[in-house]
């Protein structure tokens, strides 16, 4: 039915001396399709009527879908996420640089138990 109305609605334009008026201010826009008497009587008002209810039904609830998934929780998500990455990170780091001191030290000793191995193996 609706399809039928999109394919109709051109041709009432155009073949009836018809028109399809719109604008938008503000955020809010306006629609208006005057069409000439003889093809009046056949639109079924309570049917158009009820079209046009729909639709601002359908629109209500995208308005109100928009306004549920902001952009807030995004950023909000965003920041949590940075202050627990610096935090987690910083220690990652601290950790890092402690194993490689530990790394550092442990190579050290076990080259000085590696000569201190070579001169036992040369007294004995």
């Amino acid at each position: 039915m609706r399809f039928l109305l999109l394919l109709f609605v051109p041709a009432l334009v155009h073949g009836f001396s018809s028109s399809f008026n719109y604008g938008c201010q503000n955020g809010k826009c306006t629609f208006q399709l005057v069409v000439p008497k003889e093809v009046a009587q056949y639109i079924n008002e309570n049917t158009l009527s009820s079209e046009i209810s729909q639709i601002a039904s359908d629109i209500g609830k995208l308005n109100n879908t928009i306004t549920n998934f902001s952009d807030s929780g995004a950023t909000n998500f965003t920041t949590l996420f940075n202050s627990s990455y610096s935090t987690v990170n910083d220690a990652a780091q601290s950790l890092n640089t402690n194993v490689n001191a530990a790394l550092q030290n442990s190579t050290g000793n076990l080259e000085k138990a590696n000569l201190c191995l070579q001169s036992l193996q040369v007294q004995s």
